[in-house]
């Protein structure tokens, strides 16, 4: 996708997600034989359900086919006369109550059907959807009534800033769960500050996972104020975002100077480097609560490793990563 023949890396960028079942395969009849193309026939219509930024100046726009009540243009594929009885006043259910478009995909969608049968339980698993908001709003929705869950699992999605809204606004109103997880979902930074925001009042959840999301440093002065105003988060994993020592100074000088309820922090496979040593240092000598603290896979040097080791000696409890 990131070739120049298709998305391109630079400029702005628009990818489009099509959910259709009028699409026609043409592969055969393509110039690019290794590409499975599908043609769009003229004269459908289609509804946006969402929009997602997955990098700057790049967007996702996810669009569903419906059915217009009259047609906008005659199928090719269909006989003269076939069109000509879908014309109003030829039809046999002109006169029907609904007047509306008509949802190609009427059946209840695999997130309200999830939502349905995991009701009950404890831990609900969402993974590989394109959320839309409406999803999210029907999540937010199970998430202010619901007291049985524990546990939510929402790795490997696509979620766009309207439903991140809806999730905080389900958070809010939570009183059970106690793990989030949105890991691999690409949530840009005013989903992140979001997040944190709605975190700071929020007073059950205890682990908070938002590893393999770009995070940068510009987001981590919002996660900074929410470990400071939240008293209950106990596990925070940052793993595989791209935070440089800029950045984790806010998370370390909070862990410093005000957090005491944090348990475990994972960096694993950020930008980290030695200059963030000293910062480092400063909150494991200050901040005796802190059992578990992973920075493997950062580009910290042999001998910053084993400055951190020794400095962490003044803790026994404390298990670190390096």
């Amino acid at each position: 996708l990131e070739t120049e023949q298709f998305l391109g890396k630079s400029g702005p960028r628009t990818l489009f997600s099509i959910e259709c079942k009028s699409g026609k395969d043409i592969q055969q009849h393509s110039y690019l034989r290794r590409e499975r193309e599908i043609l769009l026939l003229p004269g459908r219509k289609f509804k946006v359900k969402g929009a997602i930024e997955i990098a700057p100046g790049a967007h996702i726009i996810q669009l569903k086919e419906i059915v217009p009540k009259v047609p906008l243009l005659a199928d090719p594929s269909e006989s003269l006369t076939s069109a000509f009885c879908q014309l109003p006043g030829n039809d046999s259910d002109s006169d029907d109550d609904n007047n509306d478009d008509y949802d190609i995909d009427r059946e209840e969608n695999a997130v309200e059907g999830l939502i349905t049968n995991r009701r009950g339980k404890d831990v609900v698993e969402i993974y590989n959807q394109q959320l839309t908001n409406q999803d999210m709003e029907l999540l937010a929705n199970e998430l202010t009534s619901n007291e049985r869950w524990s546990t939510l699992d929402m790795a490997s999605n696509s979620i766009t800033d309207n439903g991140i809204e809806y999730l905080c606004e389900g958070l809010s109103k939570n009183s059970t769960l106690s793990a989030l997880y949105i890991d691999d979902s690409r949530i840009s930074h005013p989903n992140i500050k979001s997040i944190a925001q709605t975190l700071n009042k929020q007073r059950t959840l205890k682990e908070l996972s938002l590893s393999k999301n770009d995070i940068t440093d510009r987001s981590c002065e919002a996660l900074s104020d929410m470990l400071r105003m939240n008293k209950i988060l106990e596990r925070l994993l940052l793993s595989k975002n791209n935070i440089t020592d800029k950045g984790v100074q806010h998370i370390l000088h909070a862990l410093t100077n005000v957090n005491r309820t944090l348990n475990e922090l994972n960096l694993c496979a950020n930008h980290l480097t030695d200059k963030c040593i000293d910062d480092i240092e400063e909150m494991i000598e200050a901040n005796r609560t802190l059992t578990y603290l992973n920075l493997q896979d950062n580009q910290i040097s042999k001998g910053g490793k084993q400055r951190i080791e020794k400095i962490a000696q003044i803790n026994e409890n404390l298990i670190l990563e390096l």
